[in-house]
């Protein structure tokens, strides 16, 4: 699926929750000075991206023992398994893993609407390797969606 359906997909998605006549879940938080309201969904797993610039992943992928480069469209689905093996590999994976498999998952991730995860990297991961080990009800995660207004100054003070 390009970028551009992935887009889609999740505006989609969002009309669709907005317009529904149940309720549907949000997310609240602060932005500048603003209170906003976000809407959340539930999407595949496979229809997010990994944030390659989120700040412990940025960090974790400049880390010389760790040898991971990135080459290209951070995006690109090599890119992306690069990613997550990365975070697979990170100390907290294994107990977060554990967590979201009793527990399930209890915040939303949130991204931008084109599908780039702001912050949840590691519970995205976490949640394919659960589907992976063929554990039902782990093939989607909740999102709340960011507003197309906001600035990357905006995603990066949110994350």
């Amino acid at each position: 699926m390009t970028e551009r359906k992935y887009k889609d997909f999740i505006q989609q998605r969002v009309k669709e929750a907005l317009a529904s006549t149940s309720p549907h879940r949000s997310y609240d938080l602060v932005v500048g000075n603003e209170r906003v309201t976000l809407p959340v969904i539930s999407v595949p797993t496979n229809h997010v991206f990994y944030n390659h610039n989120n700040h412990r992943l940025s960090a974790q992928l400049q880390d010389q023992q760790r040898n991971i480069i990135l080459e290209g469209d951070p995006y690109d689905a090599s890119n992306q398994t690069k990613i997550h093996r990365l975070l697979v590999e990170t100390e907290e994976f294994n107990r977060l893993k554990d967590q979201l498999a009793s527990l399930g998952q209890k915040t939303p991730a949130l991204i931008t609407p084109d599908g780039l995860l702001v912050n949840g990297n590691t519970r995205c991961a976490a949640l394919k390797e659960l589907e992976k080990e063929g554990k039902p009800g782990f093939a989607n995660i909740e999102v709340a969606v960011t507003r197309e207004s906001f600035t990357e100054t905006d995603i990066a003070n949110i994350e």
